[in-house]
């Protein structure tokens, strides 16, 4: 591309240098410059501006996109960019250097406390009635029918622009992306435009100022958005609604309403919350009569996400869910959307996490504190003493609740406690990994599924019926750690 044409798109203030050149690569990372490559400098991206602008020259960048006005001595072997806003033209750089693919596809941004679940449950939604769909998050990325792990380094304009290519090129419809807390200004940052934004749980309207001339549809709970051609859902009021709403154990059961239209649905969904992101997700696509039984024909398997808040299996009266709930808010509201479907106990296993610090994990562990059984765990402990973790957590309990607290650093093991110690009514729920299947100790990075490891402990009970070679049922006591 050359760099006249991308000149063109960034509105710069002034250009100094030539600019006939052939651009080979766009980055904002004077470290990974190459010969020919445009280097874009963010304000915010070096701790040392001047020095990264003379780096990415001397690797051979052939211009470099500032907001200063000055590039210093050096520069001249580089054209000089001069913009107001480097961000916003890092955005339109890499829209253009991948030929504008959000042009081709619907956006729908979604923000909030359950976005990720929401927009994986749009996304499915999609695809039930055939409309091609890509989706980026935090955790995972998919386009059309292919699914890979999202990088663990922020994410920027150009991967953004570079997924957004992909699903072009796939013939996918539609992208559904998850934005963070100012989702408008990131969406304007990353070169997005929303045709929709759906807020979910926590997102407030005063985070989603609309500048002038925006054209985003918003979709919103009840009450939380007043604007003139805002969408609403809720449970009982709005355009979409749940109406007759039933929560049980096996998942809810409502009347699912939009406008005039209602049918019959059921989702996987212990407590209502699920129910909420199905309605956003829904609110989000125009149905006719025919979509609308479709869509609550396949609803279940639609809302059924690896990991989160997971139905693993049914033991002997008692139900094991796995969630990736691994800080003490997410924790606390966990415990509190559950505790009305454990029958009799709730045990909960769940722990810190290297990352984690001292004063967060204590907080973890107040608010593991309200289960009937506490089992404290290890989780990514990385190099550090799982043992040692594994108290600082356990204090937090303590705090909270006098008494014995349960320690078992091992994680299977401590999942297969918690299953043989469970009586019918009770409710396991083992926090902390949810989706991921690994875990990191020692600097080793190894398979682990809290799901299958529920799942094995479950098909081994079941195949050794708790019976010894007389026929009678064997009773044991689990050993705790503590």
């Amino acid at each position: 591309m050359r760099l006249k044409d991308l000149v063109e798109r960034l509105g710069p203030v002034r250009v100094e240098g030539p600019i006939s050149r052939e651009v080979r690569g766009i980055t904002t990372d004077s470290r990974v410059v190459t010969p020919g490559m445009l280097y874009v400098a963010l304000p915010e991206s070096d701790r040392d501006y001047n020095r990264s602008i003379h780096a990415a020259v001397d690797r051979g960048a052939v211009a470099v996109v500032t907001e200063k006005s000055q590039l210093g001595k050096g520069a001249p072997r580089a054209a000089a960019i001069h913009v107001r806003d480097a961000k916003a033209a890092f955005a339109r750089a890499a829209s253009s250097w991948y030929s504008d693919p959000s042009t081709k596809l619907e956006i729908i941004g979604v923000t909030g406390q359950g976005a990720t679940e929401t927009a994986l449950i749009l996304k499915r939604l999609l695809c039930t009635l055939k409309r091609k769909a890509g989706l980026i998050t935090p955790t995972r990325h998919e386009v059309g029918e292919r699914f890979f792990p999202a990088p663990p380094i922020p994410r920027d304009a150009l991967e953004t622009q570079r997924l957004l290519a992909q699903m072009a090129r796939m013939d996918c419809q539609v992208c559904v992306i998850e934005l963070g807390d100012d989702p408008l200004a990131e969406a304007h940052a990353l070169g997005l435009g929303l045709a929709k934004l759906i807020l979910c749980g926590n997102a407030q309207s005063a985070s989603v100022q609309q500048p002038r001339g925006c054209k985003t549809q918003l979709i919103a709970p009840v009450g939380a958005y007043a604007d003139h051609g805002c969408r609403h859902y809720g449970i009982g009021a709005g355009e979409v609604r749940a109406e007759r709403l039933h929560c049980s154990r096996q998942g809810a059961v409502f009347q699912l309403a939009i406008d005039d239209k209602a049918a019959h649905c059921a989702v996987e969904s212990l407590g209502y919350q699920r129910v909420i992101q199905f309605l956003a997700a829904i609110a989000a696509i125009e149905l006719d009569r025919a979509e609308l039984e479709a869509v609550c024909c396949y609803a279940r398997s639609i809302t059924a996400i690896p990991g989160r808040l997971q139905r693993v299996a049914e033991g002997d009266g008692f139900e094991v869910y796995v969630d990736g709930a691994a800080n003490a808010a997410a924790i606390g509201r966990l415990l509190n959307a559950v505790r009305p479907f454990a029958h009799q106990r709730l045990i909960v296993v769940g722990g810190a996490s290297a990352s984690d610090s001292a004063a967060q994990r204590q907080a973890l562990g107040e608010a593991l504190a309200p289960a009937d059984v506490a089992i404290v765990t290890s989780n990514n402990p990385g190099n550090e003493s799982p043992e040692i973790i594994a108290h600082q957590v356990a204090r937090g309990v303590q705090a909270v609740k006098a008494g014995q607290v349960l320690i078992e650093v091992d994680r299977a093991r401590a999942i297969e406690v918690a299953i043989g110690m469970a009586q019918r009514g009770d409710l396991i729920l083992i926090t902390g990994k949810g989706e991921a299947t690994t875990d990191n100790r020692n600097g080793v990075i190894a398979p682990f599924d809290d799901a299958e490891v529920a799942r094995r402990i479950l098909q081994y009970r079941q195949l050794v019926s708790g019976l010894d070679p007389g026929g009678t049922r064997r009773e044991t006591t689990p050993q705790f750690v503590r």
